[in-house]
C-alpha cells in the first residue's frame, strides 16, 4: 500500500476558512510567484480533491 500525504492550504490551527468563511487569507498570502504545488504534483500517484 502507497503513502498518503496530506496537501493542504490550512491555517496553523486547521482552518481554511476564517471565522466569516472567508477565504481571503489564502488569495492574499505572497508567495513571490513561487509554487509548490506543482512540484508536489509530480511526486504522487494519484491525487484527491474534494
Amino acid at each position: 500500500m502507497g503513502k498518503v500525504v496530506f496537501y493542504g492550504a490550512i491555517s496553523l490551527d486547521g482552518y481554511l476558512a476564517d471565522d466569516n468563511d472567508n477565504l481571503q487569507w489564502l488569495f492574499d498570502t505572497d508567495l513571490a510567484g513561487i509554487s509548490t504545488y506543482k512540484d508536489f504534483e509530480e511526486k504522487v500517484a494519484a491525487v484527491v480533491m474534494g
